[in-house]
């Protein structure tokens, strides 16, 4: 963080580093076409609230750092008019033409790639999720094929894992934790020894932790 501030710094360009809780996952989906509905809903309105507050926390620190807005209260409104009015949508619909996509997939999410089977992981214990260990279900998307180990490697965009148990949440024995979207057995079978072993439940809830550790100017 303080590296590309510095480089802001050294051009005469003003730059803000977050540090952020990357424990768990943000938000829910992992996988290209999982993160692209999830992006989708923030402009809705309909995201998850830790995504949606960190998105609007960094677009806050743009509008002032852009001399758009004079304070984070006034950029605040500004973004969450552009939410309610649709107007964030809207330029998105132009950024997806622009690159040759289809714009119908903000009005449409069947239109967006999606891999044909799914698999739950289920809680063995009841609880409260203490862990949920971002890095493993990391590396389990890679393996499901949502990224690439090497880069001759292809990219699957419909595979996924959409996390339905995040840290401090009550769960019960049986209680599914994730949904994997998959398109076949190997990638199933590569995926889940790293992503079921990700959670770990406890006897009582974990302290809250803030979604902002610190800043870095």
């Amino acid at each position: 963080a303080r590296t590309m501030v510095d480089i802001g710094r050294s051009h005469d360009t003003p730059v803000v580093g977050f540090l952020t809780d990357m424990d768990q996952p943000l938000g829910i989906e992992v996988g290209n076409a999982n993160e692209m509905a999830e992006s989708i809903a923030i402009l809705r309105g309909e995201g998850p609230p830790d995504t949606t507050e960190l998105t609007f926390r960094l677009g806050e620190e743009m509008l002032i750092l852009g001399s758009v807005a004079e304070d984070r209260a006034e950029a605040r409104a500004q973004l969450q008019a552009a939410v309610d009015s649709g107007s964030g949508l809207q330029v998105f619909a132009k950024v997806i033409e622009a690159q040759g996509g289809d714009p119908r997939v903000l009005e449409d999410l069947s239109l967006l790639p999606s891999a044909a089977k799914a698999h739950t992981v289920v809680s063995n214990r009841s609880g409260f999720v203490e862990r949920c260990d971002a890095l493993a279900v990391g590396r389990a998307a890679v393996r499901l094929g949502a990224g690439r180990q090497a880069k001759e490697d292809d990219v699957d965009p419909g595979v996924g894992i959409t996390i339905l148990a995040k840290v401090g949440d009550a769960v019960a024995a049986g209680d599914a934790l994730a949904t994997v979207r998959y398109n076949s057995e190997p990638q199933l079978s590569a995926c889940l020894p790293v992503l079921t072993p990700a959670w770990t439940i406890a006897d009582e809830a974990p302290p809250s932790r803030p979604l902002i550790l610190g800043e870095v100017k």
